[in-house]
């Protein structure tokens, strides 16, 4: 929780510069309050979670979307579970429990993996109330 107090309160003396220098940018501060409250919420949902179990869910999956695929690298890092989807910058997922992780800095993205014989098979990626599922691609 400590991570997340830090965070907020970085962002709310931002807010306050803003405020003070006469910079009302309705986006930005909308922008900011969202990622506090993100920040907030997925620290407060997180369960432990040991790197053997985190080990699982490593590896490519291909997400099905309607008009395109879309390869997401699931891997371990500094003890951190990361997604990296092609073209995009690799995020942190927080583990709250049955398999399932929310992104650390957008509460609004979350994934599930399913999980046969003790390794991920699957993930479905949950964002802007929709779902996308993606097989786990064998490896050589």
């Amino acid at each position: 929780m400590n991570q997340a107090i830090l965070g907020v309160g970085i962002l709310v003396l931002c807010l306050i510069t803003q405020l003070c220098t006469g910079e009302r940018n309705q986006s930005n501060v909308t922008s900011m309050l969202s990622i506090a409250a993100n920040m907030l919420q997925a620290d407060t949902l997180t369960k432990k979670i040991s790197k053997a179990e985190l080990k699982k869910y490593e590896g490519e999956y291909l997400l099905q979307g309607e008009t395109k695929t879309l390869p997401v690298k699931i891997f371990l890092e500094n003890g951190e579970l990361k997604a990296h989807p092609a073209g995009q910058t690799a995020g942190t997922m927080k583990y709250v429990g049955n398999h399932t992780f929310i992104h650390t800095t957008n509460a609004d993205i979350s994934v599930k993996f399913t999980v046969e014989k003790g390794k991920a098979v699957m993930m479905t990626l949950y964002q802007r109330g929709k779902q996308v599922d993606g097989k786990r691609v064998a490896t050589k």
